[in-house]
């Protein structure tokens, strides 16, 4: 049990870290997005060794560190929504459904989070893309669809390793 909580501590702390350190290093909001995916596979880790009580615990910590820590405001948001995915993707992939529900069940997460991200940002920072450049909406939402979908191919197969 000891173990287990010094392994959700450990993986909080270094999924901040690098979080941190690669906002502090560059401004580029693409490559910190890049890197708040990569931690989601960091995030998985307690989940596969310890259990799904872990992971909460990892990911919790991690975000009261990037939020103690200064963690830009919109990343942080992104990774509020984004670093659960690890817990969510555990509980499907546990369910009994097959593969095309799974992966509905994924796409409806993943665009519910897409809207709650827009809207709270939007709220927050007023940014509105959405107004003058719809079709750019639009190319984005898609792009993301398609690179969410080779996300979690790549994020399933990779937990799968040690199950």
């Amino acid at each position: 049990m000891r173990r287990d909580l010094n392994i959700s501590i450990l993986v909080g702390t270094l999924t901040s870290m690098i979080m941190i350190t690669s906002q502090k290093l560059n401004n580029i909001l693409f490559l910190n997005l890049i890197i708040i995916l990569i931690t989601t596979f960091i995030l998985s880790y307690p989940i596969k060794k310890c259990g799904v009580s872990f992971g909460f615990i990892a990911y919790f910590y991690s975000l009261i560190l990037l939020y103690i820590f200064g963690c830009n405001s919109l990343c942080w948001i992104i990774y509020s929504f984004l670093g659960i995915y690890p817990i969510i993707n555990y509980f499907i992939e546990l369910s009994s459904l097959n593969r095309r529900e799974k992966i509905l069940f994924k796409f409806l997460w993943f665009n519910s989070i897409l809207f709650l991200v827009y809207m709270v940002s939007g709220n927050i920072f007023t940014i509105n893309i959405t107004r003058d450049m719809k079709f750019i909406t639009l190319f984005l939402f898609l792009i993301l669809q398609v690179l969410f979908y080779l996300y979690d191919i790549i994020f399933t197969k990779i937990v799968k390793l040690r199950r």
